[in-house]
Formats: structure tokens, sequence, C-alpha cells
């Protein structure tokens, strides 16, 4: 929830490892930040990871995620 009201980002994809079973999550905000995040089986999240300059190069089939072009490089 922190994600969404202070960074302003939006889940935009998520997958289980497969030996251990910790969900990953991506997040992704309009400006471009971005953050990983692992959540345990007993549902404990831990941020693995974060930054700027996120960039999307491929078509979002499912439409989930904002448009490229409103992340801008400088």
């Amino acid at each position: 929830e922190i994600l969404k009201t202070k960074h302003g980002e939006s889940q935009v994809g998520v997958g289980v490892h497969s030996s251990c079973q910790w969900r990953i999550e991506l997040w992704v905000g309009q400006e471009g930040s971005w953050s990983i995040i692992i959540i345990d089986a007993q549902g404990n999240a831990c941020m693995a990871s974060n930054g700027e300059g996120w960039e999307i190069n491929t078509p979002d089939p499912l439409n989930t995620v904002p448009e490229a072009d409103q992340f801008e490089s400088d």
C-alpha cells in the first residue's frame, strides 16, 4: 500500500519462485520508478530492489502498464 500512496506505483507483474514458493512482485510508477518486493510463504515482505528510469520495451497485451511514452528519459 505504501508503494501506491507514497510513490504512485502500481503492481504490474507477479510470479512465484519454483523452489521456495516466494512471491515476487514488480511495481512501477508512471514517472519511471520501480520496486521489486519478495514475500515469503509466511507473508513477510522485503523490498529486494528499487530504482528509477523504468521503460516499457514491449507491447503490453493485457494493458496493465502505463504507456511507454509516459516515461521520459533524461
